[in-house]
């Protein structure tokens, strides 16, 4: 008896018909990939748009005094005043103000006219304020009657809260702010 090789040749009919499993199964991997890479970017997007939100955050407070100042946003001297210019007066005064300055969210004068959604971390009480001003802390700068609203009795006489805050619908954005200017002129 001669040798006998531990595997049996294939023969080329053979090689053919494997071929195309082989690529099949490549073609489930790159859908799988494909999927895979969907799925990432849409995680990708979802986490940015709730990046809008911070925990911990310092709230200090500042008297912008709307009312005694009409609302007025430029009698007040707020940052946002050139770019909430022309903003009916029922916008205006729908919510009290605030400076913002946070970590996340939009930032400097993009945020101008943005609500955010203020919790006092230690009782659970929360305030919707408008953002007409920027600041020079990492937080905010609430307007006085607001920040003594969400006070647990501590909060005024140290001069700040900490807070956790998140970007929310108010009904005036960007957007609303240049429809607004375009049919005022």
């Amino acid at each position: 008896m001669g040798y006998q090789p531990p595997y049996k040749f294939k023969s080329p009919s053979m090689i053919k018909t494997t071929k195309p499993n082989i690529t099949y199964k490549m073609g489930k991997v790159s859908c799988l990939c494909i999927a895979v890479v969907f799925v990432y970017l849409v995680a990708s997007v979802i986490a940015k748009e709730s990046t809008d939100s911070d925990t911990n955050v310092v709230a200090y407070w500042s008297d912008y005094d709307p009312p005694a100042n009409d609302w007025d946003f430029a009698k007040v001297g707020v940052a946002c005043s050139s770019q909430l210019e022309g903003m009916p007066l029922e916008l205006r005064s729908k919510y009290d103000w605030t400076g913002f300055c946070g970590k996340y969210g939009p930032q400097n004068l993009d945020a101008c006219g943005r609500c955010v959604l203020v919790t006092n971390t230690r009782n659970g009480k929360q305030v919707k304020l408008r953002i007409v001003d920027t600041c020079g802390v990492n937080g905010l700068v609430m307007d006085l009657r607001p920040f003594d609203e969400i006070d647990d009795g501590t909060g005024h006489n140290r001069g700040h809260h900490i807070v956790d805050y998140e970007i929310v619908a108010c009904g005036y954005t960007p957007v609303t702010r240049f429809i607004t200017r375009k049919m005022a002129n």
